[in-house]
């Protein structure tokens, strides 16, 4: 099996609104391509499963070689945005798939102040239940 190189990331630390448990954040990482069209601005936000986070640099390295800038969002009390324990979190729990209607919208509104262009594409991919977090994301911003 091919050995998968290593991707830099940046991350960026979003502060959440507490829940009944205590205090959250959710953290975005941000992988540049060296592809991107100067005029049009491409850039992929994956969005995990449950009961993960973001792992898959091989997923990442093919949207890069695409022309894609790559944002992967640990939602609250998941990988990189477990607080600590101390707080007693649970982690990957939530009591309702709004709660992270709160982190989706922050990245996607992060990304599109990174966008160096009036011209761009932002796509969501979520993988497994991501896909409905991804999904209620958008329903509940658009149609409540």
């Amino acid at each position: 099996m091919a050995q998968v190189p290593a991707v830099e990331y940046e991350t960026t630390i979003f502060t959440l609104q507490p829940d009944n448990i205590g205090p959250n954040k959710a953290t975005l990482l941000h992988a540049r391509t060296k592809n991107n069209n100067s005029n049009f601005y491409k850039a992929i936000l994956y969005i995990h499963g449950f009961i993960d986070y973001y792992f898959h640099d091989h997923v990442c390295m093919r949207f890069l070689e695409k022309g894609y800038d790559f944002y992967a969002l640990d939602l609250r009390k998941c990988g990189r945005s477990i607080i600590s324990p101390e707080h007693d979190q649970y982690k990957h729990y939530c009591n309702d798939l709004r709660e992270y209607d709160e982190e989706i919208t922050l990245a996607i509104e992060h990304i599109t102040k990174e966008a160096t262009t009036q011209h761009r594409k932002i796509l969501l991919f979520g993988h497994s239940t991501g896909e409905t977090r991804k999904a209620s994301s958008l329903y509940n911003t658009l149609y409540t």
